[in-house]
C-alpha cells in the first residue's frame, strides 16, 4: 500500500512538472532504451535517461525524433491527452495543431506507432507517404496502431512502401486517391508504390494485438489518458 502511494505521489509531481512546461502541444514523457534523437530548426540533439529526471522533453511543431534499435519513446499530446507510442526503428514529426479544425497533425515518416485516447477529441490526423489517417475518438476512445514500411523484396523483386492502420477501438477515414473507411476492429493495408497500388482490409491480425500488449504504455504515461468526462 505504501509503495502505491508513492507511486501516485510521483505521478502526480510529473503530471505537474509537465504541465508547468507547457499547457498545449507535445511532451515526450518517457523513454525505454538507451537514447533517441530530436532534429528541430536544421539542428540535431542525443537524448538520454539523464534528460527525463525533472520531467518530460518539450516537442515543438516540425521537431522530428526518431528511435533506433530497442528504443520506444512515449509522448502526450497535453491538451486532448492523447498517448503516443512510437516503436524502435521509427522516424515521427510532430506538426502542431491545425487551428482552423482544431486537430493533432502527425507524420510517419517510418516505422511503426500506436495512437490511444480517451475521446476528449474527434480525432488526430496522421500523415504518412501521400496518405492522410483521420482517427476517430469519439464517443467512447480510439486505440490505433497504424505503420509505415517497406516490403522486404526478394529475387527479382525490389522492396515497395506499404502503410497499415488497425483500428482497434475507434474507425479511421484513410484518404490517398480515394477515401476508405476502416470500422473498429478492422485492418487496412494499402501497397502504395508508385507503379502498383493494392489494397485489403481485413481483421486485425494476432500478431498486431500480441506486439502492441508486449510493448504497452507504462502506468505513469496512462495518468496522461484524459477520458471523455474528466476535467
Amino acid at each position: 500500500m505504501k509503495s502505491r502511494a508513492l507511486f501516485f505521489g510521483f505521478a502526480l509531481i510529473l503530471s505537474i512538472n509537465l504541465h508547468a512546461q507547457i499547457e498545449r502541444g507535445a511532451l515526450i514523457c518517457r523513454l525505454e532504451g538507451e537514447d533517441f534523437t530530436l532534429n528541430l530548426n536544421g539542428e540535431r540533439s542525443i537524448y538520454r535517461q539523464d534528460a527525463f529526471k525533472d520531467g518530460g522533453i518539450v516537442l515543438e511543431s516540425s521537431g522530428i525524433v526518431h528511435t533506433g534499435s530497442g528504443v520506444f519513446l512515449e509522448i502526450v499530446l497535453v491538451s486532448t491527452g492523447t498517448l503516443i507510442k512510437l516503436s524502435e526503428n521509427s522516424s515521427l514529426v510532430y506538426n502542431g495543431i491545425n487551428e482552423a479544425e482544431k486537430f493533432e497533425d502527425l507524420g510517419l515518416l517510418y516505422g511503426r506507432m500506436r495512437v490511444l485516447s480517451g475521446g476528449r477529441t474527434n480525432f488526430v490526423v496522421l500523415r504518412s507517404g501521400g496518405i492522410s489517417a483521420y482517427l476517430n475518438a469519439k464517443p467512447d476512445g480510439g486505440d490505433f496502431a497504424l505503420e509505415y514500411l517497406m516490403t522486404p523484396g526478394g529475387y527479382n523483386s525490389v522492396p515497395r512502401p506499404y502503410f497499415n492502420i488497425h483500428a482497434i477501438r475507434g474507425s479511421a477515414e484513410v484518404t490517398s486517391a480515394n477515401t476508405i473507411i476502416v470500422n473498429q476492429s478492422e485492418s487496412l493495408f494499402l501497397d502504395i508504390s508508385s507503379f502498383h497500388t493494392f489494397v485489403e482490409k481485413k481483421a486485425i491480425p494476432i500478431d498486431i494485438i500480441t506486439y502492441w500488449s508486449s510493448h504497452g504504455f507504462a502506468a505513469s504515461t496512462l495518468h496522461y489518458l484524459k477520458p471523455v468526462g474528466d476535467s
